[in-house]
């Protein structure tokens, strides 16, 4: 608080008895940064002081966790002659507890960004990888963060589409 002590006065038999100044409480409810409240002071009858008040300063700190989300569905962006052999994943997220509770599990994806250099090759995609990656979208939450896609590596396949059978000569 500011300031740290404050100069009370009154009866010396009251005094005696105090050895610590009480505030009237602060409501923090639904603060969510670094605060300052003006706070009257909580004095007995009987006592007073020149100061009516001091400045407290609330440090805020946000719970932070992970959230796992099962089955989330796996889409392509580019080519189109792959296939995922995986149609879905496991996606954990990481970040504000609160912020993480609001997010719709509906509306977590993966999607594999195909480049068109890949020559009909199979392959798997990783995070990180050059070229060839995933992208997780979760609706652009503030403050949150992949933590992890299980598996880590999504195998492609190419895609073997089958001619139609027509009527033979």
């Amino acid at each position: 608080a500011d300031p740290a002590m404050v100069e009370i006065s009154g009866p010396s038999v009251l005094l005696r008895e105090i050895e610590q100044v009480s505030t009237e409480p602060a409501d923090i409810s639904g603060i969510t940064e670094d605060t300052d409240f003006k706070l009257r002071l909580d004095l007995r009858r009987g006592l007073s002081s020149s100061r009516k008040g001091v400045v407290a300063h609330a440090h805020i700190i946000q719970l932070r966790s992970q959230r796992k989300l099962e089955n989330v569905p796996v889409s392509m962006v580019g080519d189109s002659n792959y296939l995922s052999a995986l149609e879905t994943v496991s996606v954990t997220l990481e970040g504000p507890t609160d912020v993480l509770a609001r997010i719709n599990p509906a509306d977590v994806q993966v999607r594999i960004v195909i480049p068109a250099d890949l020559d009909g090759r199979a392959v798997e995609v990783s995070a990180g990888s050059s070229g060839l990656h995933y992208v997780v979208e979760f609706g652009g939450a503030e403050q949150v963060s992949v933590f992890k896609v299980e598996p880590d590596r999504i195998p492609l396949v190419v895609r073997h589409d089958t001619p139609e059978e027509g009527p033979s000569p």
